[in-house]
């Protein structure tokens, strides 16, 4: 039987262990140090390995917040380590219970962080956004009398949604001159003004041609806003298990 300070000991390990989290923020390969540099809540950064990779952790004692200052101060210790290595960066908020959770997960998934690692090497990811800022139609309203959808109001949306497509088709005619210049491409849905999203994995000497086909392509298309930022660190390309 289990003397009473033994039982307390055991619940107060247990409580430390749930307090204390690793939080993760990119995985790398082992065998190189980090430059210096404070995580989240000024936490500095460490190394838990597993096998041949490495993951760039710190310690919390609470889930971060995702506000402005807490996601940019994730996104600069990625950003600094991609400086001068190849990384996965980890979505913000990740977090394990301890080391050997860390390691553990670094070692199940090392067949595919490994290919990641190759397929982004001497890669950024570049975002762009194309807004319509051209004019647009009145918001269609039903029948006044009715309020129900009458024949006009019907065809009307059908004419409004035709529009819409053309526009997307023509938007992505920009993203059929750009993609030969990415290694892979993802774009996501869109509405209203956003005529589409998308992200692409460029070589780094690829940054400059694109930035400037993008912007000859803003000018040509008066009625579109093309909006292009990065480089980041390749979210958008990281396998996801």
């Amino acid at each position: 039987m289990r003397r009473p300070w033994v039982i307390k000991r055991c619940r107060e390990h247990a409580a430390l262990q749930q307090y204390f989290m690793r939080y993760l923020y990119a995985i790398i390969e082992a065998g190189r140090e980090l430059p210096p540099l404070q995580g989240l809540a000024a936490a500095p950064l460490e190394l838990v390995t597993g096998g041949a990779l490495a993951a760039v952790v710190s310690t919390l004692t609470a889930r971060p917040a995702p506000d402005e200052a807490t996601l940019w101060a994730h996104e600069h210790v990625v950003e600094t380590i991609m400086a001068d290595r190849v990384v996965l960066p980890v979505r913000f908020g990740t977090l394990l219970g301890d080391d050997a959770a860390v390691q553990a997960a670094l070692i199940a998934g090392a067949k595919r962080f490994h290919a990641d690692l190759s397929r982004l090497a001497g890669c950024v990811e570049i975002s762009l956004r194309v807004l319509w800022v051209g004019a647009e139609q009145p918001e269609l309203q039903p029948d006044p009398d009715t309020g129900a959808p009458g024949r006009a109001y019907l065809e009307a949306r059908l004419a409004e949604t035709r529009v819409q497509r053309e526009r997307r088709m023509q938007a992505l005619a920009v993203h059929t001159r750009l993609e030969p210049l990415a290694r892979e491409s993802r774009i996501a849905a869109a509405s209203g003004r956003m005529v589409f999203s998308a992200a692409y994995l460029l070589p780094v000497a690829a940054v400059t041609v694109f930035r400037s086909m993008v912007a000859a392509a803003d000018a040509e298309y008066s009625q579109w806003r093309l909006i292009c930022t990065g480089p980041w660190p390749p979210y958008s390309f990281v396998s996801r298990a």
